[in-house]
């Protein structure tokens, strides 16, 4: 009937304004308001929780030699692997582009420190079977409030430590760090 599409067409409209349709994670809006509701639930009962930045080495690569498509999968491989990788109760999005986020919920500085190394593990060397190429990702993050004690300083000390990273990778693989026809 009428009213059940209705009910339909606003259930749809209220997941697309928080999901990214290419993964079907969260996008960043919805990223944002749960790390904001994570910075209350720290004010108010001492939780910390740790925030960690994503970013895809060599997607522009990908895209520029195999196409699009290819980006696409490398995109939605991530996806897969990062739902994996975390609790339910913590917040894995595409934040845009090659970039993702992850809230580790309930974690102190050492159990932050811990998700860190274990996605970097994890993300170290993704095969994309379709294309049989290789890519990785740079990951670096900031516990909430041992490290940083402002959004502001959290998001730049996630993202710097993201960074170094980043050059760590590049440095040790060389420009560009990307495998091709492995």
């Amino acid at each position: 009937t009428l009213a059940i599409a209705h009910v339909k067409y606003e259930e749809t409209i209220s997941r697309l304004s928080y999901e990214d349709s290419m993964t079907k994670l969260p996008n960043r809006r919805y990223f944002f308001d749960q790390m904001t509701e994570a910075q209350y639930e720290t004010a108010r009962y001492n939780i910390p929780f740790t925030l960690i930045f994503l970013d895809m080495n060599g997607l522009k690569q990908i895209n520029d030699y195999y196409g699009h498509a290819a980006g696409d999968e490398a995109l939605q491989t991530i996806a897969e692997l990062l739902k994996s990788s975390v609790r339910k109760t913590d917040i894995a999005a595409r934040l845009g582009g090659d970039e993702f986020g992850v809230i580790v919920k309930h974690a102190d500085l050492a159990e932050g420190r811990q998700k860190i190394t274990e996605l970097r593990d994890r993300f170290a060397q993704i095969l994309l079977p379709s294309y049989n190429v290789f890519f990785s990702l740079a990951v670096g993050g900031a516990n909430y409030p041992a490290e940083a004690s402002t959004t502001e300083g959290l998001l730049k000390l996630a993202d710097d430590r993201m960074y170094d990273h980043k050059r760590k990778i590049k440095a040790a693989a060389g420009n560009p760090p990307l495998i091709l026809d492995a």
